[in-house]
């Protein structure tokens, strides 16, 4: 069956529900390590902003990890990633969680606008480094879901002079020490030709996804080629999205990049699609970022 846009209509609304009682309950540390809400370009709308966590000084290792959160392309915030984030800054990791720009009709906006939208916070965070007391040189970049694509997409980007040009993206930003993807949206182009109908195509991605020249530029599975740092991913048996690891892993070992895999095969419905992101007190979400957090101690 082909998801249409009254079935992605209800999931996001489902999904948007759930959201709101920690959005209610959370309360910004008063602590200056942390910077709330920061714009990365002039004049913002609501989600053109990003969280800074500095790591304690004595632990602090200078490394940058930025965090793309996940949300179907439709939904999410940054503070939904929170507890995911703090599991690296308490292992002496400065985190940014971004937020970007929704695919939404009204707004005209799409998915090559979230990858705009990113692609200037990550002009941002390099432009300011100073001002921001964070790590010019070493960053890490990690995403879940969606923001998994987005997370792979700029590590290749950023491998890569001809992509850096293709997005208008400086010569000067950093080659990341390495990218760690949960759960990712892989296959870009199988998922928008394959598992929609028209109308759900548009509602989920925008008119971007009729732009035939542009797709491959949007897909990680074309530019993996690209990528020269090494790999972590991870993801599970009751991921509806684990097709996309194995496909990821085939490629890998075809195209000779390093990398390493979790994947737990409990059949626990408690372990599902970034169940590290949004339940990151459970033993199975602490084995997944315990082996995240030794694989940027050792490549980052």
């Amino acid at each position: 069956m082909k998801i249409s846009s009254p079935m992605l209509g209800i999931t996001i609304m489902l999904m948007d529900r759930s959201e709101r009682p920690f959005l209610k309950s959370f309360k910004k540390p008063d602590n200056p390590l942390f910077s709330f809400d920061v714009p990365y370009v002039e004049n913002p709308a609501e989600r053109q902003h990003f969280d800074l966590f500095r790591a304690d000084p004595e632990k602090r290792k200078n490394v940058l990890l930025i965090d793309i959160h996940g949300g179907a392309y439709l939904h999410g915030w940054r503070r939904n990633n929170y507890p995911f984030a703090q599991v690296f800054r308490e292992e002496g990791y400065d985190v940014i969680c971004g937020d970007y720009r929704y695919v939404e009709k009204k707004a005209k906006t799409d998915i090559k606008t979230e990858v705009q939208d990113l692609a200037a916070m990550f002009h941002y965070i390099k432009a300011h480094e100073g001002e921001l007391g964070i790590a010019g040189d070493s960053w890490a970049i990690t995403g879940d879901s969606a923001g998994g694509h987005f997370a792979l997409l700029f590590a290749e980007i950023l491998c890569d002079e001809n992509l850096k040009n293709k997005w208008g993206m400086d010569a000067n930003l950093p080659k990341p020490k390495c990218v760690l993807i949960n759960c990712p949206v892989y296959d870009f182009q199988k998922a928008i030709n394959g598992n929609f109908t028209k109308a759900g195509r548009l509602r989920m991605f925008g008119e971007a996804v009729n732009d035939k020249e542009l797709i491959p530029y949007l897909d990680p599975r074309a530019n993996l080629k690209s990528l020269s740092i090494p790999l972590f991913f991870s993801s599970c048996y009751n991921d509806f999205l684990k097709e996309n690891v194995v496909l990821l892993e085939d490629d890998c070992q075809e195209l000779g990049i390093e990398y390493e895999k979790v994947f737990l095969e409990t059949r626990d419905k408690k372990i599902a699609h970034v169940h590290n992101i949004i339940a990151a007190e459970l033993p199975e979400s602490r084995q997944v970022n315990g082996a995240m957090v030794d694989f940027l101690n050792k490549k980052a």
